[in-house]
């Protein structure tokens, strides 16, 4: 099995890499799985990964099992009172303004049911794998078929392996139907608000187990980007098929925009453009050298995308073109726009508001 290199993991901004993760491990459980992360003043300005809000209030995540929030539009930052596990946390949705759910290394699932102030654990990638192995032996039981014991054969590495497979996504349709999703394409669903999972990797057409970064929703489908050009679509209760794209490349978000339109951002300044909900793509010119790891859509309908250099690039055409800002940022892991022209930059400094105002290109 491949391992997951720095250059794969944006949500980490390439500073922690699953294969490099040096855990103590115990009965087969690296101890910062089990071990509840440290609140402290300064949690919002170490490593943060995403941001996401939850009614009025913003919700952060990152390093460490850190989980913080605003209710001051960022300007301050309280940290979350009980979060059961260590383990960096690289993405955050809520369903509405109390219950949530968040992801991250070692396969966690944390789920909020009070605005992002206390987690409870639901699913880390120990059950995971033992989830993985009873659907494959499951459905080889089934049908017999070289596939099928194949599925059986990776699903048992999986538990073997231990759980160093980290989430990277996730997709809240409501309060009870969630979907979560990440590193060799290991995706699991709930539909009961997190009181069981299944796997769901069969739903997509993912053969090679490529790494799913992000995913958006267009219309009734979803869109998910990945690893090696892996550009997937179809419904959300459904099957989600290939889409064929001009750059093989790795893709680390996607941006739904308005009017049907899809961004999506990756490596060595690489973006993609769909005007039809995701069905064909065509490159973009971002003017960006560097891997472009976060991106927003401001109020305005403007496009803003940062690189892991620090980089800003606007659109105001929709994503058709790009122009360079003068500003320059931490390297950002995640971009989350606030009213107006501000916008939190989440990166290794935590979070940091910047105001864009003045920003002729974006005029």
């Amino acid at each position: 099995m491949r391992c997951v290199d720095r250059a794969m993991l944006a949500a980490a901004l390439l500073i922690m890499a699953v294969s490099g993760i040096a855990a103590p491990v115990l009965a087969g459980r690296p101890t910062m799985l089990d071990r509840p992360a440290v609140p402290g003043p300064e949690a919002a300005r170490q490593m943060l990964t995403a941001a996401t809000w939850a009614g009025k209030r913003i919700v952060a995540v990152g390093r460490g099992g850190a989980v913080v929030y605003s209710d001051d539009q960022g300007a301050t930052w309280r940290p979350a009172r009980k979060v059961p596990t260590s383990a960096m946390l690289t993405a955050v949705a809520f369903a509405d303004d109390r219950v949530g759910w968040a992801v991250g290394h070692l396969g966690v699932v944390l789920r909020s049911i009070d605005g992002g102030v206390t987690w409870e654990r639901q699913l880390d990638g120990v059950q995971a794998a033992q989830l993985a192995l009873a659907d494959a032996e499951r459905r080889a039981a089934a049908q017999a078929s070289e596939q099928a014991q194949g599925a059986v054969k990776a699903a048992r590495f999986l538990v073997e392996d231990g759980p160093n497979k980290p989430l990277l996504t996730l997709v809240v349709q409501s309060a009870r139907e969630v979907e979560v999703a990440g590193a060799f394409g290991l995706v699991f669903a709930t539909s009961d608000g997190g009181v069981t999972w299944e796997p769901e990797s069969a739903r997509f057409d993912n053969a090679r187990g490529m790494h799913l970064y992000a995913a958006a929703r267009s219309g009734n489908d979803l869109v998910y980007v990945g690893e090696q050009g892996t550009v997937l679509r179809g419904p959300a209760d459904g099957l989600l098929k290939t889409v064929a794209t001009p750059y093989p490349g790795t893709m680390f978000g996607v941006l739904a925009i308005r009017g049907g339109r899809l961004l999506a951002h990756g490596l060595r300044g690489n973006a993609l453009l769909s005007e039809d909900g995701g069905l064909t793509w065509r490159q973009v010119a971002t003017g960006m050298p560097a891997s472009i790891q976060a991106g927003a859509v401001l109020d305005d309908g403007a496009v803003l995308l940062a690189s892991e250099t620090g980089q800003l690039v606007a659109s105001r055409d929709g994503g058709r073109t790009f122009k360079g800002l003068s500003r320059t940022v931490q390297p950002a892991a995640a971009l989350f726009p606030l009213p107006g022209r501000t916008v939190l930059v989440l990166g290794p400094r935590g979070a940091e508001r910047i105001d864009l105002s003045a920003e002729q290109e974006l005029k």
